[in-house]
């Protein structure tokens, strides 16, 4: 995946080679308590999301059979 109009803007994207997000799942990956991992709370991405948007940043996501990409992208700091 690719992150689009990052101009005055900083992006930290982290990336995987995974089986992917099932596209089903892609929509509820940010509300808590959801996980599809064994012992998972599903709080994780949900707190990361409170957090970046608080400071006016925002998380894209792409995912497909060959991995995900997880961008963090926050306003660029006033000088």
């Amino acid at each position: 995946g690719e992150v689009h109009d990052v101009q005055n803007a900083v992006a930290v994207h982290v990336a995987d080679r995974g089986p992917g997000i099932p596209e089903g799942d892609l929509e509820r990956i940010f509300q808590p308590f959801f996980s599809r991992r064994v012992g998972g709370t599903g709080l994780g991405l949900s707190i990361v999301q409170r957090i970046v948007s608080a400071i006016g940043g925002r998380i894209e996501v792409a995912s497909g059979p060959k991995g995900s990409d997880v961008a963090l992208v926050f306003p660029e700091a006033e000088p």
